[in-house]
């Protein structure tokens, strides 16, 4: 009985005990591993309209991208365990308030960290036309999000000035190849509709970490009361990486009017093998600003159809369009384009 009894308290030391050593030799191993990971947790503090709104702050912790560079160490983007919802801020400001929201945004709405190097650098492109009564909502939401994610980014305002119906298919394309003109550097396309706004901050900003995938990021939006987008869904914010863009030809410049231009793009992505990938996580969360509904354009699928046979024989490569304007803004980069389309074509009023 006293053999069994000692050997009963010796398993009860010793089991713990070597448990703790395999423990602390597992940490160290890892530390050495990863050295890249920071084994802590840190409330992130994303910047909200007041630090006294009832924003909700959740620890996380900071996972480094996976990037070599001489210079400067790698960026950590933020992850989480749960949702962080942002305060959506849709009272008008003025440029005096952006201004003094934003000292650190340098002109044309370009920002990069100082103290690290992001993998990718991010274009953000927003097509829009009679929509300046949104514009400096969505600004001061993005770069308020956009800068404690450590993203090196640039905001792109494309505006239809002509009296065609509008083309968003059209207007990208044409702001993009403006935007590479200027910065050949862009690997990382964020096509963003002006009436979309993330609503938490997992909404992380950039491109899939799969070559093979766009990423879908507003999956559930406010004005389709939160139902999941459905699958191949390119509207609203898309990521998609400057290859994939280029190699799928851009979007189509056939649509006039509202949809059938990101179905189309659909097409194309998969035609090449591409998929789209959407974001299911509370980070596919996105508001939508309202605004006034407008007719579809009645020949959007026929289009559809008819470019199935010939998906990329027309698109980035042949896009016409006149710049009217370009200049940098204080939190934007502007191209007013006339599009100009010389043809006749069938479309019900016009968006943006």
């Amino acid at each position: 009985m006293t053999l069994l009894r000692l050997g009963v308290l010796l398993r009860g030391v010793f089991l713990p005990l070597g448990l703790f050593v395999i423990f602390i030799s597992f940490h160290h191993v890892m530390l050495n591993s990863y050295p890249n990971i920071k084994w802590f947790s840190k409330i992130n503090l994303i910047e909200s309209e007041s630090r006294n709104e009832s924003s909700e702050y959740f620890a996380t912790t900071h996972i480094a991208d996976r990037q070599q560079n001489e210079d400067k160490p790698p960026c950590f983007k933020s992850v989480s365990p749960g949702r962080i919802k942002l305060v959506i801020n849709t009272t008008l400001p003025t440029d005096q308030e952006l201004n003094q929201l934003f000292p650190h945004i340098q002109m044309g709405g370009h920002w990069q960290p100082d103290h690290c190097q992001p993998r990718q650098r991010l274009g953000i492109f927003i097509p829009m036309r009679k929509r300046w009564h949104q514009l400096p909502i969505l600004l001061r939401h993005l770069h308020k999000l956009l800068v404690p994610q450590w993203r090196h980014y640039t905001i792109f305002v494309i505006e239809q000035a002509d009296e065609e119906p509008f083309n968003r298919g059209k207007l990208l394309n044409a702001g993009i190849l403006e935007a590479l003109k200027i910065h050949l550097d862009l690997n990382c396309f964020i096509l963003h509709d002006v009436d979309t706004l993330p609503e938490t901050s997992l909404a992380i900003y950039k491109c899939h970490e799969d070559c093979r995938f766009a990423l879908q990021m507003s999956t559930y939006q406010k004005k389709r009361n939160y139902k999941k987008a459905y699958k191949g869904y390119t509207g609203g914010v898309l990521a998609i990486r400057r290859s994939q863009f280029e190699d799928i030809n851009g979007f189509s410049n056939e649509f006039w009017g509202w949809g059938g231009e990101d179905d189309d793009l659909a097409n194309r992505l998969n035609n090449k093998s591409y998929q789209v990938k959407r974001e299911l996580s509370p980070g596919g969360y996105f508001y939508s600003l309202d605004h006034p509904l407008v007719p579809a354009n009645p020949q959007r699928e026929d289009i559809v159809e008819k470019h199935k046979g010939n998906l990329h024989g027309e698109g980035l490569d042949s896009v016409d369009y006149v710049v009217l304007n370009n200049e940098r803004r204080r939190l934007y980069t502007f191209f007013s384009v006339s599009l100009s389309p010389g043809r006749d074509h069938a479309a019900v009023g016009s968006s943006s």
